[in-house]
């Protein structure tokens, strides 16, 4: 039976019926009574420890691309087709709040409380020969009941790259023109706003670089990432200002890193995401990557889509692929800043595109075909004291955990290593080596289909898989059912 792979609680609340049925017809009774029992141990294991997921229902077939929760109860998400969408009741009923006739992609959505917001994306225009972008910015101070253009004296040749307000007043935007007409146009800007919109004033022009990050604080301390945006090997270029956007400068290179999202922590940490993943903790001079979009033997490929922070914990949400017929939605936590990552949901044939966390515990995930996740305790632990940057090899529980026919298995490096991961049975005798190679640093895995080294299917039973890299050893257990 394969199942699809969202968290353990969520699966065995779901198919415990069907296992126990397919138990039954395939095992004897002693057989019976003893996998019955490990499966109320992992029930009540995985029940209590791990975040419940609710598909609420959008009334929507297009990508969402954003979502903003106020608090629990208020929030919004915007996508293609011009779609805004809100809810006062958790997510339980969402309302559409916007009709155009121009064909718009909402990109990013921001509401300061229930009353005043944002919106930013793009207008999509067909030329003879290519598609056009141009900015689209709406305000609203009513909670959405009617929205006003805030971006009427945008270049019409221009795209968006990011927003972000502190208040009703103060605000950033980048904009690009990424070329669509001549190679020489290209540029980036980013703007500032001291009136909710109504004037911008350029705070940083680059001819030829691309914005599509940025994040500032109260203090006026702020980064932009600023890349050509060619191809993927392309550095980010990293700038601080310390004055509100007076004065840049230069502080460090994010290298063949793309980054399209970035978030400064009180405690001042930076963290980037595009293709990679990537945090300082020195003001943007010096960076530590994990690079998950390095295919190892066909495996799963992870591309970051959005990241949030709640005190010591950080949520990375986005897709791994073998293939644009391939992908999973993902969402990974860390309370170590890095150190290790665990993953928290994946979703087979869904793309996640957005994260918002409101009071602390509940969280909603935006995605494709009007998708919305809720989960009303995410477990935002938070890990007092802990401001230095940890690293440590680390090795994850396999999910699904029972499986059938297939399990992944992750697996996290401070450095490059040559590694082995093995499967045995409790008898300490070799199954099968998933993996012997040389890695790079950063987050694996590997899927064992429940074959040997000959490529025999092995029976039932309780497996041990150990990973070995330099003087780190360990082990952990995994049950295979026919």
């Amino acid at each position: 039976m394969k199942l699809p792979l969202y968290p353990l609680s969520y699966q065995f609340s779901i198919t415990m019926k069907n296992y126990f049925l397919l138990i039954i017809n395939r095992y004897s009774e002693w057989e019976y009574r003893k996998m019955k029992s490990i499966f109320f141990f992992l029930f009540f294991l995985t029940t209590s420890v791990l975040p419940q997921w609710k598909i609420q229902n959008s009334g929507v077939n297009v990508s969402l691309r954003d979502v903003f929760f106020v608090d629990s109860l208020y929030g919004l998400a915007v996508g293609d087709s011009g779609v805004i969408i809100a809810t006062s009741d958790g997510g339980e009923n969402w309302l559409n709040l916007y009709s155009s006739t121009d064909i718009i992609e909402f990109k990013q959505v921001q509401f300061l409380d229930r009353e005043n917001g944002f919106v930013a994306g793009n207008i999509l225009k067909q030329h003879p020969g290519y598609l056009s972008h141009q900015v689209i910015l709406l305000r609203t101070t009513n909670g959405g009941l009617s929205w006003k253009s805030i971006s009427s004296s945008f270049d019409s040749s221009l795209t968006f790259g990011n927003i972000k307000f502190l208040n009703s007043d103060t605000g950033w935007v980048s904009i690009n023109n990424s070329g669509q007409t001549s190679w020489d146009d290209r540029k980036g800007i980013l703007l500032k706003t001291n009136d909710g919109g109504s004037s911008w004033t350029i705070l940083m022009e680059e001819n030829f670089f691309l914005c599509e990050a940025f994040d500032f604080n109260n203090d006026g301390q702020g980064f932009s990432f600023w890349s050509p945006f060619i191809d993927n090997f392309d550095n980010s270029y990293v700038y601080n200002t310390p004055d509100d956007g007076i004065t840049w400068d230069s502080v460090g290179i994010i290298k063949e890193e793309l980054v399209k999202n970035a978030k400064l922590t009180p405690e001042g940490f930076l963290w980037a995401i595009g293709f990679k993943t990537s945090i300082s903790t020195d003001g943007g001079k010096d960076w530590a990557t994990w690079n998950w979009f390095i295919s190892i033997d066909g495996q799963k490929r992870f591309i970051p889509t959005d990241i949030e922070i709640k005190e010591d914990k950080v949520f990375l949400l986005g897709d791994a692929m073998t293939s644009a017929n391939d992908i999973e939605g993902r969402l990974y936590k860390t309370n170590d800043s890095g150190g290790n990552w665990l993953i928290d949901l994946q979703m087979l044939n869904s793309s996640f595109f957005a994260l918002s966390l409101a009071d602390g515990k509940k969280a909603w995930i935006v995605g494709e075909n009007g998708l919305i996740l809720y989960n009303n305790d995410i477990h935002t632990y938070v890990n007092p004291g802990k401001n230095e940057f940890p690293q440590s090899f680390y090795l994850g529980q396999n999910f699904p955990n029972p499986f059938n026919p297939s399990t992944t298995i992750e697996f996290s490096l401070t450095h490059s290593e040559d590694i082995k991961l093995e499967i045995f049975d409790l008898l300490g005798r070799k199954v099968k080596t998933l993996l012997s190679s040389h890695l790079e640093g950063g987050l694996h895995s590997a899927v064992w289909n429940g074959s040997n080294e000959k490529g025999f299917l092995i029976p039932s039973g309780i497996y041990v898989y150990r990973l070995t890299a330099g003087s780190f050893h360990q082990s952990k257990k995994m049950i295979l059912i026919r």
